[in-house]
């Protein structure tokens, strides 16, 4: 199995189960096209938040209207394909996948439930504190080559993956100080933008 594969497949879980949790103990909520698969995409360098009407659902904002294709294009280091969004499991949030030229190179964002960020770390061998970012935030190597940022703001979190090259196999590391950077940075963006 491919890195990517895998990283699509953890991702899956990760957001999918809190995601799916919280929508079945809500008794006034109704389901919001969660299986749609719907691509949102926007010209270069502009978020797709018109097309996708600025929110993944009544609640979070869309995660392809929160960093562009250029902005994550330039955390990777490499050019990437405009930005996919899917709804998770139960229309709780989103995920926007921007595919690089390699195999195992992208970046994901996915904005939900803060019920994700507690998921995430417990797959962390090592995480570092991100200070005077939303209300908490991490960066975490999930291996040697994918490197995370979560980080809760209020009822809202974020996750943000940068994959660079391998299987994945090497050892879990915490993220070299330019990818925390790039990180920081894309992560910041985000939270800008609600």
């Amino acid at each position: 199995m491919t890195d990517t594969r895998r990283r699509t497949t953890l991702a899956a879980v990760l957001i999918a189960l809190p995601f799916a949790v919280a929508a079945c103990s809500s008794s006034n909520s109704s389901p919001k096209n969660a299986t749609s698969g719907q691509s949102t995409t926007a010209p270069l360098g502009q978020p797709p938040a018109a097309a996708a009407g600025g929110k993944a659902d009544g609640k979070f904002p869309a995660a392809c209207s929160l960093i562009t294709q250029d902005q994550a294009k330039t955390a990777l280091g490499d050019d990437v394909a405009p930005g996919v969004e899917q709804q998770t499991a139960g229309g709780n949030g989103s995920t926007c996948t921007f595919d690089g030229a390699g195999d195992a190179d992208d970046v994901i964002l996915q904005v939900g439930p803060p019920a994700i960020i507690h998921h995430a770390q417990d797959l962390a061998q090592q995480t570092q504190p991100v200070p005077a970012l939303g209300d908490n935030a991490v960066v975490y190597g999930l291996t040697g080559n994918i490197f995370d940022i979560y980080v809760v703001k209020g009822t809202t979190a974020i996750d943000i993956s940068i994959s660079k090259g391998g299987e994945g196999s090497a050892p879990a590391t915490l993220p070299p100080q330019p990818v925390a950077d790039a990180l920081t940075t894309l992560a910041k963006t985000a939270l800008s933008r609600f």
